[in-house]
């Protein structure tokens, strides 16, 4: 460490004695890169120096002369356009891989092979790039803007052991231009496929444009590998953050001069206007990144899900205009005239505007809807500071660098980037609404000396942490879910369009945790899609704090449960308010000295309560603060004519970036109201006063029960079963809601018992004023002798002069189970039709619909439905399907009788015979003669059917000399519009019968 630190300073002493000459220094291509990865890692550079600075040597010569000569183009449209074309090579190459997650789809990484020593301060493991081939690029206003060609090779590498126990060879591994997207590398393995691909670069040319750094990466898996190690689904997914540090051995066209006067917040504009700082979230998607301890919808583990963030400041110069569009007016600034946004890395010294390392501040948070329309906060990250902007798609080419965001320039923090251990910190360092960090004190400067410590956090600290039963969706059936990311940036007018929500549904894929979805993208907070304070909806508001210590929403939805009681959801977020406690910082509140600037406290609220009326009757109440931690919770109390809940004694207030949630359940319905804030850190005011609902002092409008009928009498057959509806209805004042609850009694309802044959469903409910709801009321003789009973359902209402009401129910027994025949009548027209049953009495038929015999029959009696007289005026003729068979233990039901007019076409019944050798084979058409059949071929009954009609072919005599079993396929249906012909008719021998046709089988 001291050596490092010795070669530190020698360099800044050489750069200093060399000021004015910086144009001047340059590497030599020659030079080792051991000792770089150390410094890296402990942060010591100042003046963006990166690999190749700590060398042994400092080489004057003439800018742009180098040691070595560099490639020629690897492709003739590389050549063509080498006057533009900029091109690197040499350096090295740093890959973090999430081990976790490759564990978790079956991947196993080996330790690197060839690598440099140490790691680089975001823990990559680093790898010398060859000074051979090389990558060509193309800058645009002095920023590098995409790869074009070429590809660079690392000396060492990795080897990686699938599933299936194969292995991918990474030694030696190559980053190569994607043909595809300029702003995307192949990981390319030494067979010479892309099995994973780079994109979400963070670059900038530095040092002069002589270094590429392209400080971080998201590294994702491709298809092809997703599909080979069985996980289609995690294609795409971030699983290493890469880092480059490359030397440009060719300069080509597109340099710029970068912005010299920047417009910053506050600064005159044209017309009498002022600059403002007005952040945009443009976009985000959401990924799986590790779990611990994780086994699946009826797991406890830990997940993390980690956003990739896309930024984009207003594009506003004058005149106002979308810089997001579709997205309604909040796409939209109200400032005119857009400044710069300051984007240093920590601990980079004191810079303008603020003299200081402002930087925004990423958060993410996740949501769940329950199923009764409450919302939870169920996960919140820590903080991810900021360090650097790519400025894509600038509305102006001036106005910017690699830390100053521009007018309309957007900025994309991958995946990869905002897993990184040492950018994250909690948000107790930081005062939100004036996006400052305390920076003394922090986890990265905890001894207030000014340089920066590793922070020393682990894979699932800062992270946002999601408990597998918060998500799982056997355990949250019906919830829904959203994702939120958002930036806090210094000055920001409108912190609301910095901040967006997607939808996404969490899954179980068998090892991992897909967020699922990111649809719906819609800027502003998940709170107001919860209630839209521009149109909340009946029974339903949000009101909303804001002053200078900073903002917070109270929103509401009350549900009328129908039994006379009502459900208040309540929902507060506190977005960036905070009482904050500091030392150091200096005199001037308005530009605080961060550098001994010390956050001791940033607490939000410890208090909410809504007021109770007088008569008010709290039957429920719950709490939920987002985690699965009991202990913590705040306690409730519903005396002193209100609800309240506070915070433990031990902390867990309700801070910035944070939703609490609360409910209760009382006999009064919403009226405009009051809730309370209590803040947790001492000072004026103690507490905020908001609008929203609140249960009403009013009287409780009374319910009034009719039921109808009085009493409900059953006649059934022995194994018989039968319903009736039972009405209940709601004749009370306007606003009541009657409640009933059924149970069943075998004499008096004051000791309910279960009535063995008797049931109803629904056996709860509530029905409003001048409405009804219908009891379906079953009775069931099964295993009940002949005989008369009686019972009585019980039913429990809210009416206060009807607590009770008891309907009376009998059921008879018959002695004997008898059942009736039937079906239904298509078609008829004509007058005069009769049916009959077993040849008895005719049922004259007049209309359409069902019809039933009144004679009933006992179980297994034959019977058969024929006509008695066929229509006339017009003349029909009328066919019958399901027309006999034997009484079971059902009424019959299922006879269908089509009346045609006129006479209709008749169709014949036929098939094949197939396998006859003996003689006595006899076939029969329903109810007609024997038809003889004496040898194989096609047959066809004589008699004539109608459309309509059903059909049976039955055997009556089985073949003998030699004895067979024939069996009938296809045998029975019903006449359609042509004639049946695929009756199939098959005969066998029995099993012990032997024929012989060449004298030598062997006889059974």
């Amino acid at each position: 460490m001291e050596r490092v630190g010795a070669v530190a300073n020698d360099i800044r002493t050489v750069i200093a004695a060399c000021a004015g000459m910086t144009s001047k220094i340059v590497m030599k291509p020659s030079l080792p890169l051991a000792v770089t990865g150390t410094i890296d890692t402990l942060g010591t550079t100042t003046m963006k120096l990166r690999a190749w600075v700590l060398a042994s040597t400092l080489v004057l010569a003439p800018l742009g002369a180098w040691a070595a000569t560099p490639p020629a183009a690897s492709t003739g449209t590389q050549a063509a356009l080498a006057h533009q074309l900029w091109s690197v090579w040499g350096g090295e190459v740093g890959v973090r891989w999430n081990r976790d997650l490759a564990g978790d789809v079956g991947m196993r990484i080996s330790a690197p092979k060839g690598a440099l020593d140490g790691l680089s301060s975001r823990a990559h493991e680093r790898f010398a790039l060859r000074r051979s081939g090389s990558l060509a690029f193309h800058v645009e206003n002095g920023y590098f803007r995409g790869f074009d060609d070429g590809s660079l090779q690392a000396e060492g590498g990795y080897v990686i052991t699938l599933p299936d126990g194969s292995k991918i060879d990474f030694s030696d591994f190559r980053l190569r231009s994607n043909a595809s997207d300029p702003l995307i590398l192949d990981f390319v393995g030494s067979d010479g496929k892309a099995w994973f691909y780079i994109d979400r670069l963070m670059y900038e040319l530095t040092h002069d444009n002589k270094v590429l750094d392209v400080a971080a990466m998201d590294m994702r898996i491709s298809a092809q590998l997703a599909q080979r190690i069985g996980h289609p689904e995690v294609a795409g997914w971030a699983i290493a953050d890469v880092k480059m540090v490359t030397d440009v051995q060719r300069s080509g066209d597109g340099t710029a001069a970068l912005a010299a006067v920047f417009h910053w917040t506050g600064d005159p504009a044209p017309n009498g206007g002022v600059y403002e700082t007005d952040l945009f979230m443009k976009s985000f998607q959401m990924s799986y990144t590790r779990c611990q301890g994780c086994t699946g919808t009826a797991g406890t583990g830990s997940v993390v899900f980690t956003p990739s963030s896309t930024l984009k400041n207003n594009v506003n110069n004058g005149t106002l205009a979308t810089t997001i569009p579709g997205q309604g007016e909040i796409g939209t600034s109200t400032a005119l005239w857009t400044s710069g946004v300051p984007w240093n890395q920590k601990f980079t010294g004191n810079k303008p505007p603020y003299n200081n390392d402002q930087h925004p501040f990423l958060i993410w948070n996740l949501y769940r809807t329950n199923a009764d329309g409450s919302i939870e906060q169920i996960g919140r990250s820590g903080v991810k500071h900021a360090w650097l902007t790519t400025n894509g798609s600038c509305a102006d080419s001036t106005d910017h660098d690699s830390h100053v965001l521009g007018r309309g320039c957007s900025d994309t923090y991958g995946t990869g980037n905002n897993d990184t251990s040492s950018d994250l910190g909690p948000r107790s360092e930081i005062i939100p609404a004036l996006g400052l960090w305390g920076r003394c004190g922090s986890i990265y400067d905890p001894d207030c000396t000014l340089s920066i410590h590793s922070g020393g956090n682990g894979p699932y600290d800062q992270r946002m942490i999601v408990r597998e039963q918060q998500i799982s969706p056997a355990l949250n059936t019906g919830a829904t879910y959203l994702f939120e990311s958002w930036y806090i940036a210094r000055d920001d007018i409108n912190p609301y369009n910095s901040m967006a929500t997607v939808t996404g549904v969490p899954n179980w894929t068998g090892s991992t945790w897909s967020p699922g979805g990111g649809a719906n993208y819609k800027l502003g907070p998940a709170i107001d899609r919860w209630v839209d304070p521009a149109n909340p909806g009946t029974n339903a508001r949000s009101t909303e704090l804001a002053n200078k210590e900073g903002r917070a929403k109270l929103a509401v939805k009350v549900t009328d449960l129908g039994n006379g009681t009502w459900r208040y959801d309540y929902a507060v977020m506190n977005f960036d308010f905070a009482r904050a406690v500091t030392s150091g910082g200096g005199s001037n509140p308005d530009m605080p000295d961060t550098n001994t600037l010390k956050v001791l406290s940033n607490r939000g609220f410890n208090r909410f309560s809504v007021a109770l009326p007088d008569g008010a009757v709290v039957s429920s109440t719950r709490f939920s603060d987002g985690d699965v931690n009991a202990v913590n919770d705040w306690t409730v109390d519903t005396a002193s004519g209100a609800v309240s809940w506070n915070a433990p004694t031990s902390g867990n207030t309700l801070d910035w970036g944070t939703l609490f949630s609360f409910s209760l359940t009382v006999n009064k319905p919403p009226v405009t109201g009051s809730g309370e804030l209590g803040i947790a850190q001492a000072g004026s005011p103690a507490v905020f006063t908001l609008a929203t609902l609140s249960p009403s002092a009013a009287a409780t409008p009374i319910a009034v029960a009719s039921v109808t009928p009085a009493s409900l009498s059953f006649s059934l057959n022995a194994s018989d079963s039968s319903s009736a509806p039972l009405v209940i209805g709601n004749t009370g004042a306007a606003g009541s809601s009657l409640s009933y609850a059924i149970a069943q009694a075998s004499s008096a309802c004051s000791t309910p018992s279960a009535v063995s044959w008797l049931s109803a469903t629904p056996v709860s409910g509530s029905v409003v004023d001048g409405a009804t709801a219908t009891i379906s009321v079953s009775v069931n003789s099964a295993g009940l002798a002949a005989g008369g009973y009686a019972g009585k359902l019980c039913l429990t209402t809210n009416d206060p002069n009807q607590p009770m009401i008891e309907v009376p129910v009998t059921l008879a027994v018959n002695g004997v189970s008898t059942y009736t025949v039937g079906g239904t009548v298509n078609g008829l027209v004509g007058s005069g039709f009769a049916l009959k049953l077993n040849d008895g009495s005719a049922l004259p038929i007049t209309t359409n619909g069902a019809f039933t015999f009144p004679d009933n029959l006992t179980a297994n009696t034959g019977y058969s439905v024929t006509i008695g007289t066929e229509p006339a005026n017009p003349a029909q003729t009328c066919t019958i399907a399901n027309s006999s068979g034997t009484i079971g233990s059902a009424n019959v039901t299922n006879i269908v009788v089509t009346c045609v007019t006129g006479t209709p076409t008749t169709y014949t019944v036929g098939g094949t015979v197939s396998g006859l050798v003996g003689s006595g084979l006899k076939l029969k058409l329903n109810s007609g003669s024997n038809l003889p059949i004496g040898a194989d071929g096609s047959f066809v009954f004589s008699a004539q059917l109608f459309t309509g009609a059903s059909y049976a072919v039955t055997i009556t005599g089985q073949p003998s000399a030699p004895a067979q079993t024939c069996t009938v396929a296809s045998g029975s249906g019903t006449i359609g519009t042509a004639s049946v012909s695929n009756v199939a008719v098959v005969c066998t021998l029995p099993d012990n019968d032997s024929i012989f046709t060449d004298g030598f089988e062997l006889a059974p």
